[in-house]
């Protein structure tokens, strides 16, 4: 079994002015007041003797109009070219996500 890791991002401690949520609200998608939070699972692997991160799972939890679903998958499917961490981690470590949509 591999090590893993899990963080979560409730709606109160989350940062807000990350560049998912302000493309979301561009096309009218509210994301705000609790509204996007994201569970976080990271697996690692021992490399040598040196523990390395290889993959992350992020799974955003969006309260939104099921009818924009496809606007919303759209900016899913694009937000990791504006995503700071993504951006650094891409080609060292395989970043996956994932939308649970739930109606407004």
């Amino acid at each position: 079994m591999r090590p893993r890791w899990t963080t979560s991002s409730p709606p109160q401690a989350a940062d807000w002015s990350a560049p998912l949520p302000a493309r979301w609200r561009a096309r009218h998608i509210p994301a705000d007041r609790g509204r996007l939070w994201a569970d976080v699972v990271g697996e690692i692997e021992t490399e040598g003797k040196v523990l390395v991160v290889k993959r992350i799972r992020v799974t955003y939890h969006l309260t939104a109009d099921p009818a924009q679903r496809e606007t919303i998958d759209r900016v899913l499917a694009v937000h990791a070219d504006a995503c700071p961490v993504a951006r650094t981690l891409q080609g060292c470590v395989a970043i996956a996500t994932d939308l649970q949509l739930s109606g407004s």
